[in-house]
């Protein structure tokens, strides 16, 4: 469902490093939450560029800063 390459290549430029598991998860997040949105107005964006742009990038930009 998402770009892939857009995913990785967002990521490794913010220096995180997916992998393809990792890209496999935020795959398997974006299906379900698009189609759980078809029952629950989870979120206006459905987009799958958009999906990874505005959640998944925005969200791994504190591991610039946070070590776990």
């Amino acid at each position: 469902m998402i770009n892939y390459e857009l995913l990785l290549k967002e990521a490794n430029a913010i220096g995180v490093d997916l992998g393809q598991y990792g890209a496999d998860r935020f795959d398997t997040y974006a299906e379900r939450l698009v189609r759980w949105n078809e029952y629950f107005n989870l979120t206006a964006t459905t987009d799958p560029d958009e999906i990874v742009i505005k959640y998944f990038i925005d969200c791994l930009y504190i591991m610039k800063y946070v070590s776990f």
